[in-house]
């Protein structure tokens, strides 16, 4: 039988179970929605919105851009590729996404200082590219209560390969079993729970504050 998510196994948050909490961050500590980036970029354009989302978010570009072989620029170019037509408006959606990772998702941030209060320590893991995350740091001042962070552009793992666990584990001598995992992705919580860490899938609004019980 599967291991189960923490929030299947308690009715909320036992702080006595665990030293660490590691967070994601798009989709969790702040906004990331593709189709109102291209909404507000070509909104009256449906088809072209259409062509390009699963061009460049579903890409395998993308990702190599997150695993840190790709600048944002080699992407957008290999996004693009024999479709000349959509080089520019590619171009448009590369150069003015990562402005839009201003949006901090206060439920999970203030989830974050409670944690804090709580006395455990605080870890980010995620995918993401170089200049991005560079800009999300910059722009969030609760990235400065992190005890670690590991990006995957950084060291070239992507989750949800088993290694970027271990490699967390390791950098940061976390247990896996006292360490609590919270990603969107349902896919990078089945491989923390592999890993033998504890996993929160935060697929809706309100589910963290609903577990806090406080």
């Amino acid at each position: 039988m599967a291991q189960l998510m923490i929030d299947d196994k308690y009715a909320q948050m036992p702080w006595d179970e665990l030293d660490a909490i590691v967070f994601d961050v798009g989709g969790v500590l702040v906004s990331f929605k593709p189709d109102e980036h291209l909404q507000m970029l070509f909104p009256d354009d449906p088809e072209l919105r259409r062509v390009l989302k699963p061009r460049i978010y579903g890409s395998p570009y993308w990702h190599m851009m997150d695993r840190g072989v790709l600048t944002l620029a080699e992407a957008a170019k290999c996004m693009a590729g024999r479709r000349e037509d959509l080089a520019e408006p590619i171009n448009a959606v590369m150069n003015e996404w990562p402005n839009q990772l201003h949006g901090a998702i206060q439920e999970t941030v203030d989830f974050l200082y409670v944690c804090k209060r709580h006395g455990k320590k605080l870890y980010v893991l995620s995918n993401f590219s170089e200049y991005p995350f560079s800009l999300v740091k910059k722009n969030h001042a609760f990235f400065k209560e992190f005890d670690g962070i590991v990006v995957s552009c950084e060291i070239g793992m992507l989750k949800p390969n088993p290694d970027i666990y271990a490699h967390t584990v390791e950098k940061f001598g976390l247990t896996p079993e006292r360490t609590l995992f919270i990603d969107d992705n349902f896919i990078n919580i089945e491989a923390c729970l592999h890993a033998g860490w504890q996993g929160l899938c935060y697929n809706y609004p309100g589910k963290l504050s609903a577990f806090l019980g406080e």
